[in-house]
């Protein structure tokens, strides 16, 4: 028991030295893969039904950079950042009694500070790490409906915690490849105007109801990342 326990001890000890001998810093170019959100377009309706009523985005795209520089150890402080972008159709506008459809859009960019702590068992070639940090939202969304396309702002500053685990895997000198999967749920709404009373929307004319409208959009999915690092 008492020679189970030595080697034990030696193997953390070793795996420990070795977290000591990565590079300092590191700066990674990902592809990510969001598995779902949630787009609300009631979502201050006074209406329990229509507040709740969402359409569900699925397999979200994008793309993000990150840089990491050594903290405390083999503890690291990250700087992040994500661009998503996604094109879709709406067809649930009524237009006088004519069904109208529109092209919707929104853009995400989170802006995230993160800590991680790479394990004690890994070693110069394979890297485990997790972490978590906090994370300001930003966003845009638009609306395109025949020769109109709204005026939108967001409605409120989105911030947020996140929670990440990973691994880097070093292929060649300083270059290293790194999976990683990010849990959190970021909520982004905006106040949509139209600029005009009127719309063209297949050669005919249309008046619309210019109020003001809400969006909101729930980042509700797991976040997985493929990416590229260089350490130095």
């Amino acid at each position: 028991m008492k020679k189970f326990i030595t080697i034990l001890f030696l193997f953390f000890a070793q795996s420990f030295i070795n977290a000591q001998i990565f590079n300092e810093s590191n700066f990674s170019l990902s592809y990510n893969y969001t598995t779902t959100s949630k787009l609300y377009y009631n979502p201050f309706s006074s209406d329990k039904l229509l507040r709740s009523n969402y359409i569900e985005l699925n397999n979200l795209k994008s793309i993000s950079f990150e840089f990491r520089t050594i903290f405390f150890e083999n503890v690291f402080i990250s700087l992040n950042s994500e661009y998503l972008s996604r094109n879709f159709l709406y067809d649930n506008i009524n237009l006088q009694g004519d069904r109208a459809i529109a092209h919707d859009s929104f853009t995400f960019i989170p802006v995230e500070l993160d800590f991680f702590y790479y394990l004690p068992f890994s070693n110069e070639y394979i890297r485990f790490f997790m972490g978590g940090g906090f994370g300001f939202y930003f966003g845009k969304f638009k609306r395109e409906l025949g020769n109109q396309i709204t005026k939108s702002e967001m409605f409120n500053s989105s911030y947020g915690i996140n929670v990440s685990v990973g691994m880097d895997y070093t292929f060649y000198e300083n270059y290293s490849v790194r999976f990683q999967m990010r849990f959190r749920d970021p909520e982004l709404s905006w106040i949509n105007n139209y600029n005009s009373n009127l719309v063209l929307y297949n050669d005919k004319t249309y008046f619309l109801n210019t109020s003001s409208f809400y969006t909101k959009i729930n980042f509700n999915g797991i976040n997985f990342s493929l990416g590229l690092v260089y350490n130095f």
